[in-house]
């Protein structure tokens, strides 16, 4: 997540062995000999299903590296910092939001002037903030990780082509995965696949994380200017859907995010499920 896509949403549109029925004698090497000899012939004559089962090809489902059929349990976690911190990063965001309010014209000027991509906008004193704030604000990011606040059962089933992960207590409850179109539904939309995720130290808040990405976009901002001249017939919404893997623990990621701006009206969801 880039510094200039936190900043510029939370100011712009405000203003994640043994068996049951016990040991079974072995057979002898012999015996064995001959088993394995029959299976092999039965096999070769189509009399009998060899072994080991072919694998499915899971080129073009590539959700299927990560998840499989089961029932387990996950933690839901969000994106947060040390209480105190929080709190400044809070305060200087508002005050930040009502300067930006005060000022829309200019603003939008200086952005239209300063604006890099990938950058964060320089720093102002019109922003009604000091250098050090600004600075606090961009560096909150890294401040943060991941925090648990609940927990949630995780059921994987697949019917054909499609599989479905449902989370009780998570913020997109369901999601449908179809193999086939390589897409994912949630009530929120159905999201088409935009491809991998690489790890990278840069994922501050998680760790390094590899896997797939899912998105939907709508709206009517689309480019800078339009940001710049947002009323109340303005749309936005956005949402992702992840699917990977913790570099460090190895554990399986789910990461969802919905953001979407109706009306003058922010509405957004960020949430982790780390599988256990």
């Amino acid at each position: 997540m880039k510094k200039l896509a936190f900043v510029m949403f939370s100011v712009l549109l405000a203003g994640c062995g043994h068996s049951s029925e016990g040991e079974k004698t072995p057979k002898s090497k012999e015996v064995q000999g001959e088993v394995k000899k029959e299976k092999a012939e039965k096999a070769v004559n189509k009399e009998e299903p060899a072994d080991t089962k072919a694998k499915e090809d899971i080129s073009g489902k590539p959700v299927l590296a990560y998840l499989k059929e089961e029932k387990t349990n996950g933690d839901i976690k969000g994106i947060g910092m040390d209480p105190e911190t929080g709190k400044k990063v809070m305060a200087i965001t508002q005050e930040m939001q009502r300067s930006i309010a005060a000022n829309k014209a200019w603003f939008a000027e200086y952005t239209q002037k300063n604006m890099k991509e990938g950058e964060a906008l320089p720093y102002s004193p019109k922003f009604g903030i000091t250098e050090k704030e600004y600075q606090l604000l961009l560096d909150s990011q890294n401040n943060s990780e991941m925090i648990k606040k609940g927990e949630t059962s995780v059921e994987i089933k697949r019917q054909g082509d499609k599989l479905t992960v449902t989370a009780p207590n998570s913020s997109f409850k369901t999601a449908v995965f179809d193999l086939k179109a390589n897409t994912v539904k949630t009530k929120y939309g159905v999201l088409s696949y935009k491809g991998k995720i690489e790890a990278s130290s840069e994922q501050a808040i998680t760790g390094p994380w590899s896997g797939e990405a899912w998105k939907f976009e709508d709206g009517n901002v689309k480019t800078m200017q339009d940001a710049q001249n947002m009323d109340e017939n303005s749309y936005i919404k956005s949402v992702n859907f992840y699917v990977g893997k913790l570099q460090e623990t190895g554990e399986t990621l789910i990461y969802f995010t919905y953001r979407e701006l109706k009306d003058m009206k922010k509405s957004q969801e960020e949430e982790f499920i780390v599988l256990k």
